[in-house]
């Protein structure tokens, strides 16, 4: 079995070849991974350059299935996807464009989808719940007017909420 340092440069290639064809990923994700197995950042550079031109990494792919994987899978809003995708070093725009492409009728309909879910859960009070509520979307990245706009509507029928 060859170690990481062992291995040669073709057989780093072929190794991120196969990394980046099982799931979509970016060059930051690569360029970490074959420096986990070893490679040196010149080689790095190389083999990411090469699958950049090959196709196995494509950027614009990637931020795009991202954003419609987080959204409609996990539930993340976009402040959530956005702060993840630049500690991956995505350039904002085409993290604009990854987030434009799940349409924000279908957005705001997983937030209150998402929302509802955890109201049918929560105990207590109505101003304290809809803070709550609002927290919770918060935390799930979603933006903080949109977050409170919805628990408000939810919460409107408790008694003490605005």
């Amino acid at each position: 079995m060859n170690t990481p340092q062992s291995l040669t440069e073709d057989q780093l290639r072929s190794k991120a070849a196969l990394f980046c064809a099982r799931e979509e990923q970016c060059r930051f994700s690569v360029r970490k991974k074959l420096k986990d197995w070893g490679a040196s950042d010149k080689i790095a550079d190389r083999v990411v350059d090469w699958l950049c031109e090959e196709r196995y990494i494509d950027e614009h792919r990637y931020v795009k299935a991202y954003c419609e994987s987080k959204i409609r899978y996990q539930h993340w809003g976009h402040i959530k996807i956005e702060y993840q995708l630049r500690t991956k070093m995505i350039h904002r725009d085409l993290i604009a464009e990854g987030l434009a492409a799940v349409p924000m009728d279908e957005y705001y309909a997983i937030m209150r989808h998402v929302a509802e879910e955890k109201f049918r859960r929560m105990k207590g009070e109505g101003s304290e719940v809809c803070a709550k509520l609002a927290a919770f979307l918060c935390t799930r990245g979603f933006e903080s007017e949109a977050s409170y706009r919805v628990a408000r509507e939810l919460t409107r029928g408790m008694a003490d909420v605005d």
